[in-house]
């Protein structure tokens, strides 16, 4: 019978409990795999909504950068919560992603957001001209778009199935990681420059959930798919003054 050296059993149980929490912390840090970036408007020029020639106007809208009344709250210390044995996983969630240091996020909400209602309504032809106005230059404008950023809630949740650190174990083999859950809601609203009459208003809300593991949409959740959201509300947004505007 060939002799097992017990420090060997040692040193392959360090092994694995090393391996093991250098995946929780990875997934800690980046929350479920989000990269760092900068906000890049649109994903995909393709998808953008246009209207047809015989809706174009001969107005020009300005577009004012938007108002922030997002929440103020973010939650890191329930990720802990992971470590607890028998507990299902943690979770971190954040009212203001773009200011978790975390992430190294390249993001402005109020200016990012607002430069891509601008883009959209460029290429929408829906106006003759779009830009994005400082408050000075409104006055060159017919119209004047203003945006809310009620949220941009972000959530990552880790699951170890009641294993604490040991979790890790089951995603080498493929099972789930965790989840990424982002919300993006706005309200927007057009005004007469010139008569100062409200034109359109409506709010809207998007959502994006997915299922991550090691080996599939790890790096799902992160500004791509705020880029992505934006995009649906402004094509969303887009048909809908259309459909107003021409009443």
């Amino acid at each position: 019978m060939e002799y097992k050296n017990p420090k060997n059993d040692v040193c392959s149980f360090r092994g694995t409990l090393l391996a093991a929490i250098c995946l929780v912390v990875f997934f800690c840090l980046t929350g479920c795999g989000v990269q760092p970036g900068k906000y890049a408007y649109p994903v995909n020029n393709n998808d953008l909504y246009s209207c047809s020639m015989e809706q174009r106007s001969c107005k020009t809208v300005a577009v004012a950068p938007f108002e922030d009344v997002r929440g103020t709250t973010n939650h890191f210390g329930t990720y802990f919560l992971y470590w607890i044995p028998l507990s299902p996983g943690g979770y971190i969630e954040y009212e203001r992603p773009d200011t978790a240091r975390t992430f190294g996020l390249h993001f402005t909400p109020t200016d990012d957001l607002a430069k891509s209602a601008v883009y959209s309504l460029q290429k929408s032809n829906l106006f003759e001209e779009a830009f994005l106005s400082f408050r000075g230059d409104k006055s060159q404008a017919d119209y004047l778009l203003e945006g809310e950023i009620i949220s941009t809630r972000f959530q990552s949740n880790q699951w170890s199935y009641g294993l604490s650190v040991y979790g890790p174990t089951l995603w080498l083999i493929g099972l789930p990681a965790g989840s990424t859950e982002n919300d993006l809601a706005l309200s927007l609203t057009l005004t007469d420059l010139k008569t100062g009459e409200l034109l359109w208003q409506n709010q809207y809300e998007m959502n994006n959930k997915v299922i991550q593991g090691l080996y599939y949409n790890l790096t799902d959740g992160g500004l791509e798919t705020y880029a992505r959201l934006m995009q649906d509300i402004m094509n969303q947004a887009v048909f809908d003054m259309s459909t107003k505007l021409s009443l």
